[in-house]
């Protein structure tokens, strides 16, 4: 490999950085969000899904 196509490679690799960083901070917070929802809804209905 060339030192431009490493360049531009490394180039690449660091563009993707924030985009990777915001996409597990979003994915975070959609756990969050499902696991605040389950709480609400035993909260309101007393019923934990998956029980008898």
């Amino acid at each position: 490999m060339s030192d431009e196509q490493t360049a531009d490679a490394l180039g690449i690799a660091i563009e993707n950085v924030e985009p990777r960083a915001q996409l597990a901070e979003a994915q975070d917070q959609c756990i969050e969000l499902a696991v605040d929802a389950g709480e609400l809804q035993v909260e309101m209905t007393g019923y934990v899904p998956g029980s008898p």
